[in-house]
């Protein structure tokens, strides 16, 4: 019974039938064949013009079907944005920061530093730039994408000569696993081994602390809220006949690296390990960070173990203006710091304080 559609009677029939309406199947096929049509259309998709193919589309503008494999068609540059500042005073190397939007072909003879791809559409590298002459050192540096588009940025690079130059000043590229981070404007952000700021970054906020009366050596920047609240507890400080002087504020990226590099000629790579951060892991790029000394060490730093009239009222105080000791001995390698005083605001600093925890390790805590 099964088998009943399928004999040898019924197949003949079908056929008889087929051949008796010819006219009716073939209306049928040209019918349904002529309403249905492949296709192709160009559509724009993040930028870029992509031809889908393939598809099969209904007469009247109504899509049955549509294929995504398509090539595209790509005469878009990449949107590539250079960061270069012109208030640093660059030595062997200019580390460039670079905002890209698509996956690029960087140029074969640079050296690329840190790439930061967890944003699709906001991408970041640094390129190690070599200055070979004093003054003046040009680029035109090209960027590719994978359709063969270029965009390219010339860089002007003003290489400095410093007096003392047994020093190598060659950029460090550290061997740390670390992420960028993306917001150094935060009085809470943490800046350590592990989370590294752009090379680029520059406060656009730096006041001259000399410029506020504060005594200083070689006149250092800080952020202006840090300023004028260091300002503050310079007068308390001064009320109960206790001197403070700045020997550091501010430091740019490419000066935290002749930073490194003096202390490692003149101390040690050992010490300058632990004393001073590579460029990008420290601080004072935050422009919130002073080392600060008196007469009561001969106005240098003091050593390990050494303590001062200065030190102990910072303990006690200097939270009451924002400032916490960054580096109080207790977190990884780094030394105990007496010198070092970072802003975080008062009300952070207050919270700190009550936590009875290490600035590090609470900051963190939040990050």
């Amino acid at each position: 019974m099964k088998y009943w559609l399928l004999s040898k009677k019924n197949i003949k029939k079908g056929i008889q039938w087929i051949v008796q309406n010819s006219f009716l199947v073939v209306g049928f096929v040209v019918f349904f064949f002529s309403n249905l049509v492949v296709y192709s259309v160009v559509k724009e998709v993040g930028g870029k013009e992509i031809l889908f193919h393939y598809g099969l589309q209904k007469r009247g503008g109504v899509i049955l079907s549509e294929s995504t494999v398509g090539k595209i068609k790509d005469s878009v540059a990449p949107q590539v944005k250079l960061v270069l500042s012109d208030k640093e005073n660059y030595l062997n190397h200019a580390v460039v920061s670079i905002y890209y939007n698509e996956d690029v072909l960087f140029p074969d003879d640079l050296q690329v530093y840190k790439i930061d791809s967890s944003k699709k559409y906001e991408r970041y590298a640094e390129l190690v730039l070599p200055l070979t002459e004093v003054g003046g050192n040009e680029f035109d540096l090209t960027f590719s994408d994978s359709a063969g588009n270029n965009s390219v940025i010339s860089v002007l690079a003003e290489k400095v000569l410093l007096h003392d130059q047994s020093i190598n000043l060659d950029f460090i590229e550290p061997e740390i696993d670390s992420v960028l981070v993306l917001n150094p404007e935060d009085p809470s952000v943490v800046v350590d081994q592990k989370k590294r700021l752009p090379a680029s970054y520059y406060p656009a906020d730096l006041v001259a602390l000399s410029e506020l009366g504060l005594n200083t050596f070689n006149n250092p920047y800080l952020r202006e809220e840090a300023a004028q609240q260091l300002k503050s507890m310079r007068d308390e400080l001064k009320s109960v006949g206790i001197n403070i002087y700045i020997t550091s504020g501010f430091r740019p990226f490419q000066q935290q690296t002749y930073t490194y590099r003096y202390i490692s000629a003149t101390e040690g790579e050992n010490v300058a390990a632990r004393k001073a951060a590579l460029s990008g892991y420290s601080e004072h790029q935050l422009g919130l960070a002073v080392d600060v000394v008196n007469e009561e060490t001969n106005y240098r730093l003091p050593s390990q173990g050494q303590t001062t009239m200065l030190y102990e009222w910072l303990s006690r105080n200097a939270y009451r203006f924002g400032f916490v000791q960054s580096y109080d001995g207790t977190f990884g390698d780094i030394y105990n710091e007496k010198w070092h005083w970072r802003y975080v605001g008062v009300e952070l600093a207050q919270e700190i304080k009550d936590s009875g925890q290490s600035p590090l390790v609470y900051l963190s805590s939040l990050n």
